[in-house]
This record gives structure tokens, C-alpha cells and sequence, in this order.
């Protein structure tokens, strides 16, 4: 046989072989990334599922606020502002503890109204 044929063979045997190699790795890096982004996508909606979740409780929480807010009026049952200075509770309570006697003479006992 001739040596150029042979010769020829072999470099296309060389070539083809590469090219080969270059397919198959080719291959296992496009499996390589199909399965990264099979990952990425159950992440994506496992942190989804997360920040659903997590919105949910946040608008749980802002609606007992709200409820909260609602009720502090409700606790003020009376007036804070009067013309008065002291109301007739505080009266009561004055003229139960004032004494009966001083030293510059007798006390009616109760404060007027």
C-alpha cells in the first residue's frame, strides 16, 4: 500500500476522532446546564412559595394593626378637657380627706362647687 494513503487515513481517523471527542463533550456539558437549570427552577419556586407565605402574614399582621388602631378610640369614654380644674370625682375625693378643724378656725368641710 501506499504510504501517502495510509498516511491520509490516519489523519482522517485523527480528525474524525476529535471531532468525536468535541460532540461528547459537548453533550455532557449541555447535560451539565439542562440539570443547573432544573435546579435553579425548583429554587426559584421553593423561594416563591417562601415569599408567599411570608406576604401572607405580613397582611395578617398589617390587619390586627389595623384592628388595634381601631379600638384605641373606643377606650377614652369621657372627657380628658373641661372648663373645671377638678371634676366631681376629685371632689369627693378632697372633701373626704379635708380636716375639720385648723388653727384659724372651723372648716366647713367641703370645697365649693
Amino acid at each position: 500500500m501506499n504510504p501517502y494513503i495510509i498516511g491520509g487515513l490516519i489523519g482522517i481517523g485523527f480528525t474524525v476522532g476529535w471531532q468525536v471527542k468535541d460532540w461528547h463533550g459537548d453533550s455532557i456539558e449541555l447535560a451539565a446546564e439542562k440539570a443547573a437549570q432544573v435546579v435553579i427552577e425548583v429554587e426559584r419556586n421553593y423561594e416563591s412559595k417562601v415569599a408567599k407565605k411570608v406576604e401572607e402574614r405580613l397582611r395578617e399582621l398589617r390587619a390586627n394593626e389595623r384592628i388595634i388602631e381601631k379600638q384605641i378610640p373606643k377606650i377614652i369614654e369621657r372627657p380628658v378637657y373641661n372648663i373645671e380644674c377638678i371634676d366631681s370625682d376629685g371632689l369627693d375625693i378632697i372633701n373626704g380627706r379635708l380636716p375639720t378643724s385648723s388653727a384659724t378656725g372651723e372648716s366647713s368641710g367641703e370645697m365649693p362647687r
